[in-house]
């Protein structure tokens, strides 16, 4: 694994992928890794240090503090345990053509050969039904490696 994409959300899942990567990545040597957290209704940034203005109720705002406080706690995390700071990409970005969609496109994009993704918590009855995001991503990608976190 030379490049992961860890996509992250503010839900137990989302944490868990970010935390079993934390345990992981450190042993891989020189692997680089690109945090993500997509959003609904915030415009995106690479730079977290410079947040995008928000415009629109409080909603939307709180929602952006807990991405930029997630991406955080994860990359403080990875650094505690030896991953370089050059070595870390954050990315808050808007849904755009859907989460699993985006998730793959951005992997795509960042050159990302692994992505690293939580399993939902649904029974498999609901799965089965409703589908999930960590399903939809193993259906669309095309030259990357899954790790779905249960």
């Amino acid at each position: 694994m030379k490049k992961a994409l860890i996509a992250l959300d503010d839900t137990v899942r989302g944490r868990r992928a970010g935390e079993y990567a934390a345990g992981v990545v450190p042993a891989l040597g020189d692997c680089e890794l690109v945090l993500l957290v997509l959003t609904t209704g915030v415009p995106g940034t690479t730079e977290p240090a410079a947040p995008p203005e928000v415009h629109g109720d409080e909603d939307h705002h709180q929602e952006l503090v807990q991405a930029e406080t997630l991406v955080g706690e994860i990359a403080a995390m990875l650094r505690e345990r030896g991953v370089a700071p050059e070595r870390l990409q954050m990315r808050i970005k808007p849904v755009c053509r859907g989460v699993a969609q985006d998730i793959v496109d951005e992997a795509t994009a960042a050159g990302c050969d692994t992505i690293i993704i939580g399993r939902s918590d649904a029974s498999r009855m609901k799965e089965l039904f409703h589908g999930s995001i960590s399903a939809e991503v193993l259906h669309k990608v095309e030259n990357q490696t899954v790790w779905v976190v249960a």
